[in-house]
């Protein structure tokens, strides 16, 4: 008798147990894969509006250009009231204070930059898994994604220096998503030739500055390529980081000029690449800027007043 007991609660249990599974197996009715999204030129465009979304967000409304603005030699830091000093959230970039570790701001702006990044990978494998991948709308979809992953690589690297590469979507396993970091060169290189491809994808359009374009893709290569082979504060002793891939020493600002002494560490050194890659980016960024220049678009704005006049009312 307690054995038939026994027999049927463990049948029921399993019955019970092998129904929740079911249960819990269920996809959700208002949720979508990843296939079903990319091959839907509306829900891509609304996976697009997610990402400008963190961009107009506290990312670029506050958190780059007021508190990270500030990390200057020209800012004006009592302009808001707040005194920016080494207990004040406003002078942990001009002070060294055992207290910014634990500046919750700083962690999320590195979360919503990586944020970005993420979303833009998933839609660069999305479309390029895509049946309908050549269509005008992805390809502009897809030249957007590289794009904003680019300027968040920019801003990375400009911020914080050498940081995580992530170029693929996070694998189920996490063996992609603990990574060291990588060297703020290799990053830039990776993302510049990202450009490359965004410039043959994007609209070359003007009428609407709410989305990335070909023109802002050729200013943005410009930007990091003179962001490329400008001065940066290296890792200790670093010499010749890529020479496996032809690079040239780099220049130590110790030994470039007498009158450069001070402004090297002799741990960290202050180091660019050397005068022939330099030359060789800079005319890279000259290359892009005339097609800007040249194309008539684009005017510099002669009165500031007008510039900022035209850039609040769009």
């Amino acid at each position: 008798m307690k054995y038939n007991i026994f027999l049927t609660s463990l049948i029921s249990g399993t019955l019970l147990f092998t129904s929740c599974e079911d249960f819990l197996d269920q996809q959700a009715a208002t949720s979508y894969t990843k296939s079903e999204v990319f091959n839907s030129e509306e829900l891509t465009a609304n996976y697009m509006e997610n990402i400008y979304s963190v961009l107009t967000g506290d990312l670029y409304s506050s958190q780059l250009p007021i508190l990270f603005g500030v990390n200057s030699d020209v800012e004006l830091i009592d302009g808001i009231g707040a005194t920016a000093d080494a207990a004040n959230e406003r002078g942990y970039m001009n002070y060294n204070t055992s207290n910014a570790k634990d500046w919750t701001t700083n962690d999320k702006l590195y979360g919503n930059l990586y944020q970005v990044i993420g979303n833009c990978n998933s839609v660069i494998e999305g479309i390029n898994e895509s049946s309908i991948k050549d269509n005008e709308s992805m390809k502009q979809f897809l030249g957007e994604a590289y794009v904003l992953r680019a300027t968040m690589y920019m801003e990375l690297t400009r911020i914080y220096g050498d940081v995580p590469a992530i170029f693929e979507t996070a694998r189920e396993d996490l063996t992609n998503v603990y990574v060291g970091k990588a060297d703020r060169d290799f990053i830039m290189d990776e993302v510049m030739k990202d450009l490359e491809k965004a410039e043959d994808l994007l609209a070359n359009s003007t009428k609407s500055a709410d989305h990335a374009n070909q023109w802002y893709a050729k200013a943005l290569y410009a930007q990091l390529a003179l962001q490329r082979c400008g001065y940066a504060i290296r890792e200790p002793q670093r010499n010749q980081p890529y020479a496996e891939q032809g690079y040239d020493g780099y220049i130590n600002a110790n030994t470039d000029a007498d009158s450069r002494k001070t402004i090297s560490d002799e741990i960290y050194p202050t180091m660019r690449c050397s005068d022939e890659v330099r030359a060789k980016y800079y005319l890279q960024a000259l290359v892009k800027l005339n097609e800007i220049i040249q194309s008539g678009n684009f005017a510099v704005a002669s009165d500031f007043a007008d510039y900022w006049h035209n850039m609040t009312t769009k």
